[in-house]
């Protein structure tokens, strides 16, 4: 049989609620009169306890923490293992503004925003995260917005791999493929005389090929990638001929007769004038041979003028 209790202010800390002799009460409810407070406020060294499993603190935690389990049954107000400095995230479909107030704050590292990194911001296609837009409202000459791939390696070493952005997309049967990859990648891990490469991988046939590398001491095309240039190319003088690479023959500008000239170099070391003309303007042969140590000049233009003299036809045409 349900009882009802009406109980008035009392100060007699021994009152209590319960049922003399045997059996037992149950208290189901505790109704205060609307607009008035249900206040529970134990002695001095007192706890708050729910079943005998949980204790809860009776003091106020400070601001943004939240309440949080020992494990063993002890409820208290805590910070660590929350993110602290969300603040407020404004935005719209276009925009996520990250980087500036209010924004997210203070995360101290992955493990405390979302398991033991941040994972997906979100796998749903159509969400908002389809187009993520980074703003910066900085007016001086400092970049930004900045987005920063930090590979914190206890054993840095040459030709490691630090960082990556990829590119997938299906194929027709909808397999998951990386069509194109950007990878950053350490050179030389030298104190001091640090050196680093930019990697450009692209899906080729069917497999993943690195296309490119630009390296702090050249622009490499690999795997039988090929250039094309629709517009001109400009080649800066150099003080000498290059060195002799494996495999491979050398264009460059050089200055002859302080003009700049284009000659090529071959595996062998033999060097070919192509742009051909000498310090006068006019048509020449130029070739200096590694083997036998000639170099050949030839003025092309006087050779045609006295063979057009000897056969009575004309070679030349001036436009």
């Amino acid at each position: 049989m349900a009882v009802t209790y009406n109980i008035k202010g009392t100060t007699n800390s021994s009152f209590k609620i319960g049922k003399q002799g045997n059996g037992s009460a149950e208290l189901q409810t505790i109704q205060s009169p609307s607009g008035t407070n249900i206040v529970l406020s134990p002695g001095s060294g007192g706890l708050i306890s729910i079943a005998s499993n949980y204790t809860i603190p009776t003091a106020d935690g400070s601001s943004g923490q939240l309440l949080a389990t020992s494990g063993s049954g002890t409820l208290s107000f805590a910070s660590t293992g929350f993110p602290q400095d969300l603040g407020v995230i404004t935005g719209s479909a276009s925009t996520f503004p990250i980087g500036t107030a209010p924004d997210f704050g203070a995360v101290a590292s992955g493990e405390n925003y979302i398991g033991p990194d941040f994972g997906e911001v979100n796998s749903n296609k159509s969400s908002v995260f389809d187009t993520v837009t980074h703003t910066s409202t900085e007016t001086g000459s400092e970049a930004g917005p900045i987005i920063e791939l930090y590979r914190n390696s206890a054993s840095p070493a040459d030709s490691d791999y630090i960082g990556q952005i990829k590119f997938q997309g299906e194929n027709d049967t909808g397999s998951k493929k990386v069509y194109a990859k950007i990878t950053g990648k350490i050179l030389d891990a030298s104190a001091d005389s640090e050196d680093g490469i930019l990697e450009f991988g692209f899906m080729k046939g069917g497999s993943n090929n690195i296309s490119g590398r630009f390296r702090s001491d050249s622009l490499q095309l690999l795997n039988d990638t090929n250039l094309r240039v629709t517009g001109h190319t400009e080649l800066g003088v150099v003080a000498s001929d290059p060195s002799t690479t494996t495999n491979f023959a050398h264009i460059y500008a050089k200055d002859e007769s302080a003009s700049a000239e284009v000659f090529v170099r071959d595996e062998a070391g033999n060097v070919t004038k192509i742009s051909p003309h000498n310090e006068q303007g006019e048509w020449e042969y130029y070739s200096r041979n590694v083997n036998t140590g000639k170099v050949v000049r030839i003025n092309m233009e006087e050779m045609i003028k006295d063979l057009e003299a000897l056969t009575g036809k004309k070679y030349i045409k001036y436009e």
